[in-house]
């Protein structure tokens, strides 16, 4: 299934090429500390559990805690709705394991959690996932609310230097990595969508009970 929404996306950027490279790259190598910080063994991810209570809201104003999603598996994401790269590549990978994966990813709930509250109201967040796909829920709130789950995930987040003029144009810098919580609310694993949907649909069937469906697991 071709998903050509990363590249749909106005750019800002003098020079869009080296730009995307610098970024993506940077982004990717931080993705990969991150990755080995939060596995067995290393660093303090065995001593700080990851994950834990949190209370956002929906677009239609309903407050959201993680009792809601108890007995499913939730793949959350934090991100921005003006990210020009690495969150529409993350969540076009998110959308495309779901489709490789099919009905083995019945009981998987994917969640996108804007770490922008200043512009990215629920509504604006519930908008920006379902470009993707309609099975990514989209999650805002209050600053302190966003904060708050932020830092029960040690998820790290910064705003760039704005543009000129304008200082509500600006990018962020953020944990690019996926968090793979299980049905008991546990952290299971950190992932990243970086390397693209089949790669990430082979990561999570490692954790995910049920059938893949057959052909969608040969999808290039």
């Amino acid at each position: 299934m071709v998903r050509p929404r990363a590249r749909s996306l106005p750019r800002k950027d003098k020079n869009p090429t080296v730009a995307f490279v610098s970024v993506a790259f940077g982004l990717l190598l931080l993705t990969a500390a991150y990755i080995w910080l939060l596995e067995p063994g290393h660093g303090p991810a065995a001593a700080q559990p990851i994950g834990g209570a949190f209370v956002l809201q929906q677009d239609d104003g309903r407050v959201v805690t993680q009792r809601d999603f108890r007995g499913q598996y939730l793949l959350i994401y934090f991100g921005y709705a003006h990210c020009a790269d690495v969150c529409p590549m993350t969540l076009s990978a998110v959308a495309d394991a779901l489709d490789i994966l099919g009905n083995k990813a019945a009981d998987l709930r994917p969640i996108f959690i804007t770490i922008d509250p200043q512009r990215d109201t629920p509504a604006i967040a519930r908008a920006y996932a379902r470009k993707f796909s309609p099975r990514i829920l989209g999650l805002g709130g209050t600053g302190d609310q966003v904060n708050a789950v932020e830092k029960s995930y040690r998820v790290t987040s910064a705003v760039m230097e704005p543009a000129a003029g304008n200082a509500a144009d600006y990018a962020m810098n953020h944990t690019a990595g996926l968090f793979l919580m299980g049905p008991d609310g546990r952290f299971l694993a950190p992932l990243s969508g970086l390397q693209g949907g089949p790669a990430l649909a082979q990561q999570l069937a490692e954790y995910l009970p049920g059938k893949a469906a057959s052909t969608a697991t040969t999808t290039p």
